[in-house]
């Protein structure tokens, strides 16, 4: 549990919370700070609202895995190298949703 001390007034759940931060930097925040802390784990399971292409690669850059729900519209390149040329090539990318999966398949993607 983190307390949040609210710096401002005004509360919007999407933004910034009064405090300065998002919910979604505040995240990236704690598993950082575990990593660094040498705690001991392999797996980082969150809630959908925080499955997004930043914290998906946080997570990764700490060589862990994440669990979670992903929203429909997440974008991700089919190869290494569709996400090489993010920059070069526009169409690179697809949303999660277009996708042909069925319960169970397993499709190794990769997130902007």
């Amino acid at each position: 549990m983190q307390c949040i001390l609210k710096t401002r007034k005004e509360c919007c759940p999407v933004r910034r919370c009064g405090s300065g931060r998002t919910k979604n930097e505040m995240f990236r925040d704690l598993i950082r700070a575990a990593h660094r802390n040498a705690v001991k784990f392999a797996l980082v399971l969150c809630v959908s609202w925080h499955m997004n292409a930043a914290n998906i690669n946080c997570v990764g850059s700490i060589k862990k895995n994440l669990l979670g729900a992903v929203k429909s519209n997440l974008e991700v390149a089919l190869s290494k190298s569709d996400r090489a040329n993010r920059h070069a090539e526009a169409g690179r990318f697809v949303k999660i949703s277009s996708l042909s999966l069925n319960l169970g398949d397993l499709r190794e993607v990769y997130v902007k």
